[in-house]
């Protein structure tokens, strides 16, 4: 669970959670750090040889095209994600933990800069048509194209000629990745521009969904670091100052594994309480160790763990003050 231990950063965490296997779908993993134009501001490519056009270009034959080649997990583990930066939009109505801009142009993220794509959700070609929404703070239209970082793939190309939206504001369209994998993506409205990075990743099973959180949860990110076989959803409670949105403290998390867990290590009986979850036995678990090996009945954690279905389930917590009556109710709100 070292991937458990990066996320959340406290070893009592890592205490709850250090007998389980790394199976997590969207799990332990800290929020990359923001990667945008450079100075924060307009920004031109990463790399100065290979330049983004600044309109969809002609394509070549097919032929002088690179076939796409699968997503590594290296790739997924050394992509640099942009993680949203909670810029809001002037005059947007609602902020967002998913706004990401530079004062001149703002996107709408998928959480922690990441999409994933779920069974049903590419074509039939593999590739993925995304809607992304851009925002204005300067006139003109809105042209989007991408290459991917971590293999050779034809450009993205993004499709923002739909009319009614005018010259300045809130511009709706999409971006057509030919593949999965780590895109860099590139807007510009006339000299401005803003670059970031997302990673397009697709998920072979329907990961357990919360229909019920502690209130004001919005997910936060995604973990997909163990892929293909767990993934893991991010909850948190963004605040909203003024124009900036940032996360609160404490997170949760819930976790979808294909298979059954091994070696699930013990817990003190104390802290342990067994119990049913969708008619299979569980156990949930309060508390953590501290860094003398300790173990801490009131630290401000815990999980529930159980199996069905031939896949493995974890809901855990820190420091959002749940009980294992919270996390069984928010078990039983999955689907």
């Amino acid at each position: 669970m070292g991937r458990h231990e990066r996320l959340f950063g406290l070893s009592l965490l890592a205490a709850v959670l250090a007998a389980c296997t790394s199976t997590g779908v969207l799990a332990p993993g800290a929020p990359t750090p923001v990667q945008s134009s450079p100075n924060g501001s307009t920004g031109a490519p990463r790399s100065p040889s290979s330049p983004l056009p600044v309109e969809s270009p002609s394509l070549p034959p097919a032929a002088a095209l690179p076939t796409p080649v699968p997503l590594t997990q290296a790739a997924i583990e050394s992509c640099p994600v942009t993680f949203p930066n909670g810029s809001t939009p002037p005059h947007e109505r609602y902020p967002s933990p998913d706004h990401h801009g530079n004062g001149a142009l703002w996107a709408t993220l998928g959480p922690g800069g990441k999409i994933v794509i779920r069974p049903g959700g590419a074509k039939e070609d593999g590739s993925i048509l995304w809607k992304m929404g851009w925002y204005r703070g300067v006139r003109g239209k809105v042209s989007v194209a991408g290459r991917r970082l971590d293999a050779p793939a034809p450009p993205a190309q993004g499709h923002y000629d739909i009319e009614g939206y005018g010259d300045l504001g809130f511009q709706a369209g999409s971006v057509h990745f030919p593949s999965e994998g780590c895109w860099e993506i590139t807007g510009r409205v006339g000299e401005a521009s803003l670059t970031f990075v997302t990673l397009v990743v697709k998920v072979s099973f329907d990961p357990a969904w919360p229909h019920w959180g502690p209130e004001g949860s919005v997910i936060k990110d995604y973990d997909v670091t163990d892929l293909p076989k767990t993934i893991r959803l991010i909850f948190g409670q963004h605040v909203v100052d003024g124009d900036q949105v940032t996360w609160g403290e404490g997170e949760m998390s819930v976790e979808t594994t294909q298979g059954v867990w091994e070696n699930r290590g013990p817990y003190p009986d104390a802290a342990t309480q067994q119990l049913m979850v969708h008619g299979q036995p569980g156990v949930c678990v309060q508390g953590g160790r501290d860094e003398q090996g300790q173990w801490q009945a009131g630290a401000d954690l815990g999980a529930l763990e159980w199996t069905g279905g031939g896949f493995s389930y974890r809901v855990s917590y820190i420091e959002w003050g749940l009980g294992c009556d919270d996390l069984l109710h928010i078990a039983e709100q999955l689907s």
